[in-house]
């Protein structure tokens, strides 16, 4: 027990001088000093920190290097893109998407009813296929190819009934408004401004995937549904 109660100790001492190692040579911490100077108590000696960012290295005691790094697991998401990053680019930003969790069950109703003003009655009849938690219980949502196929439809009800319901929608979309149109709607669908590309495919399905449909409503009503079926809209 005793043998147990000093390794621990020893241990517990070894992380705290490693501990104060790093945090005393972090180049973002100037006003702290170095290792050398946390154990002989001299004074703030910035003179070996770097302006990169970078870690400082420290000799320790018995003259190993120190060296200061980032101590916590780096996870990555899809494609190997490592989710610390936080750019705004969309092939570089997965802090923004795989960190998104999904909505779930009951708050499709009030979120198609708050971008379409309608609540489609094909929702209904779908709980079973988004696996809606009963009462005072909660389930975390997993989607799949059936519940995005099966939700696809409900939007497209919700904003079919939207279209012939606005005479905005009675005349076939052009770039001009399909592009304005694509691009209010995503950003009252999303809370957020979408980026180019994202406004450039719903515009594809305006212009092009739905050009054999009967009529402008059609159309119109699908390029919005694939707005709704984004990630942008299923998740948080």
């Amino acid at each position: 027990m005793k043998v147990l109660l000093i390794v621990t100790s020893l241990a517990w001492g070894i992380s705290l001088v490693l501990g104060q190692a790093c945090s005393r040579a972090h180049p973002r911490a100037p006003e702290l000093g170095s290792y050398s100077d946390a154990v002989s108590g001299g004074d703030v000696d910035t003179s070996e920190q770097t302006t990169t960012g970078g870690p400082v290295n420290e000799q320790g005691p018995l003259g190993a290097s120190l060296v200061c790094s980032n101590l916590s697991t780096a996870y990555s998401g899809f494609g190997g893109r490592k989710l610390t990053l936080t750019t705004v680019d969309a092939e570089e930003a997965p802090v923004y998407r795989d960190r998104f969790r999904l909505k779930t069950y009951d708050v499709f109703g009030d979120e198609l009813k708050r971008v379409t003003g309608i609540v489609p009655a094909g929702l209904l009849p779908a709980k079973a296929t988004f696996s809606a938690a009963p009462a005072r219980w909660y389930v975390e949502p997993q989607h799949s190819s059936i519940t995005l196929f099966t939700f696809y439809g409900i939007a497209y009800e919700a904003t079919l009934k939207m279209a012939q319901a606005d005479t905005n929608f009675s005349k076939a979309p052009d770039l001009e408004g399909a592009t304005a149109t694509c691009e209010s709607f995503a950003t009252k669908a999303w809370n957020m401004k979408p980026l180019k590309v994202q406004v450039d495919a719903c515009v594809k399905v305006a212009l092009e995937d739905t050009v054999s449909l009967t009529t402008p409503e059609m159309r119109w009503a699908h390029a919005l549904a694939s707005v709704l079926t984004a990630s942008n809209f299923l998740s948080y």
